[in-house]
This record gives structure tokens, C-alpha cells and sequence, in this order.
């Protein structure tokens, strides 16, 4: 049941009748932020469902790729690591990362341990491709972070 703030007021009039003034401004019935309540309505209807509702649905096809960030030497091991709740595509590209052209494409090696709470593991090898860049691996919709092939890879390693 709502605040009756009549007979608040009512109370403050009978004071301010019988004692001088009396603040009837502090007094008055609280406003409710309905601009606030309204914008916060339009904005959150404007939000896709899923960005507010979680759904597992997504987190099972979310593949995560691991490279060395310091680089590699062309004639270097390269072998990057994706790893998935759910099971991983059976190839892999290399993308220059100026051009955004495929400049390798390989088979996944799966690995059959399960870390963590990743059920899907594989190697990503690309150390057939050896000329100098900066590039990125991607394994379906991922894309891992651009590393550079380049004989100074180390360099700054202590």
C-alpha cells in the first residue's frame, strides 16, 4: 500500500498555522525519475537478447588460439594451439596481416589430453612458411593475436 502523504502535508499546513512557517517544499510527495525509468527501457530495448541472456549455445563454439607473441624465426619450429569446448575445424590459414590475403593453409594435429575445462585441443603448424611479416593464424571464426616472422624475432629477449 503507498505512503498516504496527505495527511503529512496536512500536519505541516496545521504547524505552519500555528508556529509561523514551515518548509512544505521538503515535504512534498517524491517524484519518481520516470525519464530515467523511461530512457533505461528504450535503451535496454534496443540491446539483442543475447548480450543480456547468456546461452551456452555460443561458449561451445568459441575457439581460443595460442601463438608466440614474441615472434618467430623463418627457419624456426611455428606452431601455434586452439583449443575449444567443442570440437575445433580440421584446417587452419596463416593471414598477412597488411594484405589480409591466406598465405598458408594447414591440417589441425588434434591432441587427445583434455586441459582445464577445454574438452578439444590441436596444434596449429605452419613452420613451412618461413618469408618474413607480420601475420595472424585463424581457426573458424577465430583469430589470434598478429605475431611477426623475422630473423631479429629475439632480439630483444634477455
Amino acid at each position: 500500500m503507498p505512503f498516504d502523504w496527505s495527511s503529512v502535508l496536512e500536519a505541516a499546513e496545521n504547524f505552519a498555522e500555528n508556529h509561523g512557517t514551515f518548509p512544505l517544499r521538503s515535504l512534498r510527495k517524491p517524484r519518481r525519475p520516470l525519464r530515467l525509468i523511461i530512457a533505461l527501457l528504450v535503451i535496454t530495448s534496443l540491446l539483442p537478447l543475447n548480450s543480456i541472456i547468456p546461452t551456452s549455445a555460443g561458449s561451445d563454439r568459441e575457439i581460443f588460439i595460442r601463438v608466440n607473441q614474441l615472434g618467430y624465426q623463418p627457419r624456426d619450429l611455428k606452431s601455434a594451439v586452439a583449443f575449444s569446448r567443442g570440437t575445433l575445424p580440421e584446417i587452419f590459414t596463416v593471414i598477412d596481416a597488411v594484405t589480409q590475403q591466406i598465405v598458408f593453409e594447414g591440417a589441425t594435429k588434434r591432441i587427445a589430453a583434455q586441459w582445464g575445462e577445454f574438452d578439444h585441443h590441436a596444434e596449429l603448424d605452419f613452420s613451412a612458411w618461413q618469408k618474413p611479416g607480420k601475420y595472424f593464424v585463424r581457426i573458424g571464426e577465430a583469430t589470434s593475436l598478429p605475431f611477426e616472422i623475422s630473423n631479429s624475432a629475439y632480439r630483444d629477449v634477455p
